[in-house]
């Protein structure tokens, strides 16, 4: 197990955004969560990464609980989190950005000096997201699904063992949709990651989960396969406006 969830809420005032969430995710296992706006799903995520604590409930990463632990300590244990709008430096080089977010994770006193094999491994995070030909070029001039793989790029440099992937495909073309969700199968798959995406596109979803989970109200409504969701009336009513 490397994810598990106990009875999670989350209270903002008198407004329960995320109300007794348990949820279990799997070693390697690829997890999409969705449900319309206001279902809590980015709440979730802060929740997840340690960006807030929640108000009642447990967290345990791979056996470990972790709840209430903070963003920077979650990171070091080994939670990566790609936001929806990518926040590289448009001035930087795609190997700048790489060595920025490596450099970021390190240890206040070993920025002084440069590992002697970060070179190599920023060549090899590139080549793993496709950017082994932009090394040189200012991420400012990327096309935005480039820009969406390099700030991949930027979490994978720190070695992630949980990847919370936020809309990854928002705004992107029908091809580049469709290479993203092969680069996240294709790493996840290398690296043995476990992940967890945030995604409204459905037919992405279900090309790329290996389960499901919906969310609706701040509460889990379903969680199954592509095939079991899909074929949910409830989720068809509050998800996809069918009757």
């Amino acid at each position: 197990m490397m994810l598990a969830l106990d009875d999670v809420s989350m209270r903002y005032g008198g407004i329960l955004a995320v109300d007794g969430v348990t949820l279990r995710v799997e070693r390697g296992e690829i997890r999409c969560l969705i449900g319309p706006n206001g279902a809590g799903k980015t709440t979730l995520f802060n929740i997840i990464a340690g960006a807030v604590r929640p108000t009642s409930g447990t967290i345990h990463l791979a056996d470990r609980e972790v709840t209430g632990l903070g963003a920077r300590r979650l990171s070091h244990l080994g939670v990566g989190r790609k936001y929806q709008a990518p926040s590289v430096f448009d001035e930087f080089t795609v190997r700048q950005n790489l060595q920025t977010a490596a450099d970021g994770k390190r240890a206040p006193h070993r920025l002084m000096r440069r590992d002697r094999d970060l070179p190599a491994r920023v060549v090899e995070i590139a080549g793993e997201v496709g950017l082994e030909g932009f090394l040189g070029d200012p991420a400012g001039q990327l096309s935005h699904g480039h820009r969406q793989w390099l700030e991949i790029g930027m979490v994978l440099i720190n070695d992630p063992q949980l990847l919370l992937l936020d809309e990854p495909t928002a705004g992107m073309t029908r091809e580049e949709t469709a290479a993203t969700g092969a680069l996240i199968r294709r790493i996840c798959s290398a690296r043995g990651l476990t992940a967890i995406v945030i995604e409204h596109d459905t037919s992405f979803v279900t090309a790329l989960a290996d389960r499901i989970t919906v969310l609706h109200e701040g509460r889990v409504l379903l969680e199954g396969t592509a095939a079991e969701v899909e074929g949910d009336q409830e989720v068809r009513r509050v998800y996809l406006g069918m009757r």
